[in-house]
């Protein structure tokens, strides 16, 4: 398996060095994927979300000539992940809303041209798992999720991706369970509807001891393992931990919790890896 990809260098350039890896491998034989510059309105692209988006389609759809050239890969696919420069700190932020609204605008051109779409989204600029975090993960997640029926998201990732959480993985794993239970197609028919159920119910009752929940509620209604499942009392008297902190002592057990767990990665090829970035820093 291969799987390589490189960068325009805003916009519309590919770099000297990362063209000389698409050639190096077109060579051999080998598809390099070639992803766009990550417009900057203000900065990079124009200030306007029209003038941005236009030229970020420019640069996808040359980028799909490259691809159909190059490797013959026919089907056109847009992928988006536009942000502002942020006027007085000059950073690229991911959290905005002006990157979910880019990506909505794209994913419409996107279905006009019947080429497939994917936006950058589900990311933040807070430097630590916090409200902020999970406001602005959500924020650009899920509208993007709704327009592109699908998600480019890096479990884990804050400050703009400078920052690798290991708790902020386990939280944003919670809410990508969530999102898909979210986008799920659930099934409407005799049995899901319940209807002699319903009757033998009546007004008023309860369906708590009934055979059609046993059967359906595990499938039906998502389970969450870190979001609150109890009230507040209840909440009070387990430690008040909030998600962030059961994220942690989840992670701490993971890591801490059994020493004699396997490692991820098996030790020979973890040495064959190494040998490979051994002899890779020797010929720089």
């Amino acid at each position: 398996m291969f799987d390589a990809k490189v960068f325009v260098v805003p916009h519309l350039k590919l770099g000297v060095h990362e063209a000389a890896q698409v050639q190096y491998f077109w060579e051999r034989g080998l598809r390099v994927k070639v992803g766009g510059g990550m417009p900057t309105m203000g900065g990079t692209a124009p200030v306007t979300f029209a003038g941005a988006i236009a030229l970020n389609l420019a640069e996808q759809l040359a980028l799909g000539i490259l691809d159909w050239t190059l490797f013959g890969i026919a089907e056109l696919h847009i992928e988006s992940s536009i942000s502002v420069m942020d006027m007085r700190t000059s950073i690229h932020p991911f959290g905005r809303p002006e990157m979910t609204i880019s990506n909505l605008m794209t994913a419409q051109i996107s279905r006009y041209l019947g080429a497939s779409f994917s936006g950058h989204a589900g990311l933040t600029d807070a430097k630590a798992p916090s409200v902020e975090a999970g406001a602005q993960k959500m924020m650009t997640a899920i509208p993007t999720l709704l327009a592109g029926g699908s998600l480019w998201l890096d479990a884990g990732l804050l400050s703009s991706d400078e920052i690798y959480s290991p708790v902020q993985m386990i939280l944003d794993n919670e809410m990508l369970s969530a999102l898909d239970h979210f986008t799920r197609e659930f099934t409407v028919d005799d049995d899901a509807v319940g209807l002699d159920t319903i009757l033998e119910v009546g007004p008023g009752g309860h369906y708590m001891d009934r055979q059609h929940t046993v059967d359906f509620f595990r499938s039906e209604h998502w389970q969450p393992s870190l979001w609150s499942r109890d009230m507040l009392q209840s909440w009070l008297e387990d430690g008040s931990r909030i998600d962030a902190d059961i994220a942690r002592d989840k992670f701490y057990d993971m890591a801490l919790g059994n020493p004699t767990s396997p490692p991820i990665m098996p030790e020979a090829f973890e040495k064959d890896i190494l040998q490979v970035i051994n002899r890779a820093a020797q010929d720089m």
